[in-house]
């Protein structure tokens, strides 16, 4: 899997395009903004996109989901818990920071443990709220994209409409802190880290 990673938008959000490099088949990872700059990305690697993935569903996450969609003709995937969010400015936060308000329905919801599959590679659905109700991080044998939940060094928010600091510590603790140490942390903002990294120097999680 070849993994790209664009950072977009007011928030410097981080969005990834994950390709099998067989079959050259892609998802969009949280497209946070610009689709143009996610276009000549997905062009330059030669990847054809069938899914917009989003860990969750605040608008920062998804500011080039919609035109992403209609240029690509890719579905949206999101948890279904979050489904509520993309629909609801309220929720995903578009009505309180002077952007556009953004409504999105998903085309598929998934749940905790399916795997969505692109060409020959996957990802599996790892359900971690807290930050949202229905956060969910993304795993493949090396990498997780952790969304909101985990960042270098820190945690996501928990006070937004349907976070919860509580469940947020249990979904790092009891979901990501149980893959192997090695796997790579590609979070929604900041810099990459490693499982075994946060396991030991992670303040909020030790």
């Amino acid at each position: 899997m070849k993994i790209k990673t664009l950072t977009l938008g007011p928030l410097q959000t981080n969005c990834y395009i994950a390709m099998d490099e067989t079959t050259c088949r892609a998802v969009v990872i949280d497209p946070a903004d610009n689709p143009g700059e996610i276009l000549n990305a997905l062009a330059a690697m030669g990847g054809k996109v069938k899914y917009v993935i989003l860990t969750h569903g605040h608008f920062d996450h998804m500011g080039a989901a919609e035109q992403l969609l209609s240029k690509t003709g890719a579905r949206l995937v999101c948890h279904v818990k979050e489904a509520g969010s993309l629909s609801s400015p309220t929720m995903n936060l578009s009505a309180s920071f002077g952007t556009p308000p953004i409504t999105l329905a998903p085309d598929i919801t998934v749940e905790e443990g399916e795997e969505i599959a692109f060409g020959e590679s996957s990802l599996k659905v790892i359900y971690t709220p807290g930050h949202t109700v229905g956060g969910m991080s993304l795993f493949a044998p090396g990498v997780v994209f952790s969304g909101d939940t985990l960042f270098y060094r820190s945690i996501g928010r928990s006070d937004f409409p349907g976070g919860d600091f509580e469940t947020l510590i249990s979904s790092i603790k009891n979901k990501l802190f149980l893959l192997p140490e090695d796997t790579m942390v590609y979070s929604g903002h900041g810099p990459a880290s490693t499982i075994g990294g946060e396991k030991r120097e992670n303040f909020y999680v030790r």
